[in-house]
């Protein structure tokens, strides 16, 4: 993983993007679009008083998710977030997006997550402020689907100014389906 420094942002580059969208990302995540929120920026103003924390680092990679080590009745109460772990890819190898935010907890003021999340699976942080996208998503391809930038805040949660998106079990299923055949392609890519 390449660690880029752009201004106030670091950067853990395992997508190798071009520079110019992780400029332009602090600003998309914080505000979730274009238009300023102000009460975000308000509460990134706040935070720093209380926690000394300063700065933003960046998780820039390709996401999807696996499977997290499960009891049959995680299946039968199903929470998405007790079967499946977010992870990301660096180098061919997966990654779980909760390490990478345990790691760099505390170290910033907030830490940005570009990096896919299919089924909106959470993560928390116990100082820095997080920004995670709820969907499959790019900066400015949205590919039809809505996709929101949360943000939780340590302490409170998941700040309530963006609908919490709920997965259907078909699109469980779906995503699923994808990631199990592409998992298979590259073990018989592998293999050969």
């Amino acid at each position: 993983m390449q660690i880029i420094q752009l201004d106030d942002l670091v950067v853990h580059d395992a997508y190798r993007g071009p520079q110019i969208l992780y400029r332009k990302a602090p600003r998309m995540f914080i505000d979730d679009g274009l238009e300023t929120n102000d009460a975000r920026r308000k509460i990134m103003d706040d935070y720093p008083q209380e926690t000394d924390l300063e700065g933003l680092c960046m998780l820039a990679a390709d996401g999807f998710f696996g499977f997290k080590p499960f009891k049959i009745q995680d299946i039968l109460h199903f929470d998405r977030n007790n079967v499946f772990q977010w992870i990301y890819w660096d180098n061919g190898r997966r990654y779980s997006v909760q390490e990478w935010v345990n790691q760099q907890d505390g170290k910033y003021l907030a830490l940005l997550l570009y990096v896919c999340n299919p089924l909106n699976l959470d993560v928390h942080s116990q100082s820095s402020i997080l920004f995670a996208p709820d969907n499959t998503f790019s900066l400015f391809l949205q590919g039809g689907r809505a996709v929101n930038i949360r943000m939780f805040i340590p302490g409170v949660g998941w700040y309530k100014d963006t609908p919490q998106r709920d997965v259907s079990a078909k699109e469980i299923a779906g995503e699923l389906y994808e990631g199990l055949s592409s998992d298979f392609k590259r073990i018989l890519r592998t293999r050969s």
